[in-house]
């Protein structure tokens, strides 16, 4: 009587939170307490009226602000697996990552200037449209959230000022925790900056004498003598034949830095068949 086939495995009752315990992880030794404090810093400015503001809109700028500051910080945590692709995925050439995503946390600081300076401007020409003669410390204090101009455009540039800071920060420290976790040492990151974009030029030149001969790379008719080709870095296998000679053939490796290669083929090597 055949076995009863074994019911799937279940997961167990209670399992461990390790997914959680990794994000604890990863805001403690890698955010830090500087997350912390960027995330919730617009709570202790608002309130120390270190950014000038209408007092009507002062309690949900700094709530929202600091929602979607936490909020910006557990989506990165959470999309790490496509960060750890950007970062760090070999390239043909044998560097890591994208170049192009490396100018994301300096884009965001730019960003993050050009909102404050929006912010201001913003906040000057909104003052200037209340009506009344009080100065700028009665208009700030005094109008109501009403009757504030422009004040969804100040709440998106507030925003954007803290958002910004708070994704360049997260960033940065996002890339350590997963250079961290792949086991990937700094060396390997320097030397990789040493690697062309490009591949190796490879230059297969010789005498007159081997006019007309067929140069081969990896099996493929690629070109007659002299001729360049562009190799990848590893091993490839360059053949010369030319009719009524014994075929020439020389294996070469291309280190990831190589730049240039000459490879010169004399007529005395393609011996004459008998």
């Amino acid at each position: 009587m055949a076995e009863a086939e074994s019911s799937p495995k279940r997961p167990p009752a209670n399992p461990e939170p390790k997914r959680i315990k990794g994000f604890a992880t990863y805001f403690k030794e890698y955010m830090g307490i500087s997350s912390l404090v960027t995330a919730a810093l617009p709570i202790p400015v608002t309130a120390a009226k270190l950014i000038p503001m209408y007092s009507a809109q002062m309690r949900f700028f700094s709530v929202y602000t600091s929602l979607f500051c936490f909020l910006l910080l557990g989506f990165v945590f959470f999309v790490r697996d496509r960060l750890a692709g950007i970062f760090f995925r070999r390239r043909p050439n044998g560097s890591f990552g994208s170049r192009r995503f490396a100018i994301v946390p300096p884009v965001l600081i730019l960003v993050c200037a050009m909102m404050i300076v929006s912010y201001h401007f913003a906040l000057n020409v909104s003052m200037g449209r209340v009506s009344g003669n009080a100065n700028s410390s009665m208009i700030l204090a005094n109008t109501d959230e009403r009757e504030i101009p422009l004040g969804l455009l100040l709440m998106l540039l507030y925003l954007g000022i803290f958002l910004s800071a708070e994704g360049a920060f997260i960033l940065m420290a996002t890339k350590e925790y997963l250079q961290d976790m792949l086991g990937i040492p700094d060396t390997d990151l320097f030397a990789a900056q040493m690697i062309p974009d490009r591949g190796c030029i490879v230059r297969v030149e010789s005498d007159t004498n081997a006019k007309d001969a067929r140069v081969l790379v990896d099996g493929e008719v690629f070109s007659n003598i002299p001729c360049g080709v562009e190799l990848r870095p590893g091993e490839h296998l360059i053949v010369v034949q030319k009719d009524g000679f014994e075929t020439w053939s020389k294996r070469v490796r291309i280190a990831p830095t190589d730049l240039t290669l000459l490879i010169d083929v004399h007529m005395d090597d393609l011996l004459k068949k008998w």
